[in-house]
């Protein structure tokens, strides 16, 4: 399988800006696209209104150019949009025009290649795999090791095949992690082998400080015994 991650900020901004035009060019998925405004309701604004759309899911462009365009999030695309034309400048800098003009580039962009989420949770897009053991939050599942997948299924059969011995009989899940990149594979791999040696360390020092209150306790009980005994004794006497 061959490895990639996301485009130049140069080929970024080619799309971009083409995607900002009302009626984009498009990419490798520009045959036969047609546009047309249809009257919708808008549950953001609670009224009908008429919107511009795309017969093509990404507008015109492969799903492996939306997701190697790197703007994964809004968050990304909104400081993208910082960068590229407004210098930089976050909307507390900007005038009222400004925050305006970057609100209306921003929603347009998002709304145009936000369905890569989508694509990116179903697990169609090939990337760098996290494997867990059961279907936790992110943060309390269980995580048993990192691969290299054509998509979520592929992940999920890799991972059964290298980590299931390790899963104590739990449900094998992947989800996707970044770009099918070796250096992202290595480099996720050696944060939770150092993570998995500070938690065996915790345990060590948990452990001794347990087995030396443990010890306490048992000589403690001890001694409590034998002054136990010996007040009976004299009460017998």
């Amino acid at each position: 399988m061959n490895t990639f991650g996301p485009y130049s900020e140069a080929q970024q901004l080619v799309i971009v800006k083409d995607l900002l035009q009302k009626r984009p060019l498009g990419g490798g998925d520009r045959a036969d696209i047609t546009y047309e405004t249809e009257s919708d309701y808008c549950h953001r604004y609670n009224e009908w209104r008429n919107f511009f759309r795309c017969n093509k899911v990404h507008w015109g462009y492969t799903q492996m150019q939306i997701y190697q365009l790197g703007l994964l999030t809004r968050g990304c695309t909104e400081r993208f949009i910082e960068k590229h034309f407004y210098s930089g400048r976050g909307t507390f800098d900007m005038t009222r025009g400004e925050k305006a003009g970057h609100s209306r580039r921003v929603n347009r962009v998002w709304e145009r290649i936000e369905n890569i989420r989508t694509d990116i949770r179903a697990g169609t897009v090939p990337g760098v795999y996290r494997i867990v053991a059961g279907r936790g939050s992110r943060h309390s599942a269980r995580t048993l090791g990192y691969v290299i997948a054509t998509g979520g299924h592929h992940a999920t059969q890799l991972g059964s095949t290298l980590f299931g011995a390790w899963a104590d009989g739990e449900e094998i899940v992947a989800t996707h992690h970044g770009y099918p990149q070796v250096e992202l594979l290595q480099a996720a791999a050696v944060e939770l082998q150092d993570k998995l040696k500070r938690r065996l360390v915790k345990l060590k020092e948990d452990y001794d400080e347990a087995k030396v209150m443990a010890e306490a306790e048992i000589r403690a009980a001890g001694m409590a015994t034998l002054i136990a005994m010996d007040l009976a004794e004299e009460a017998v006497a």
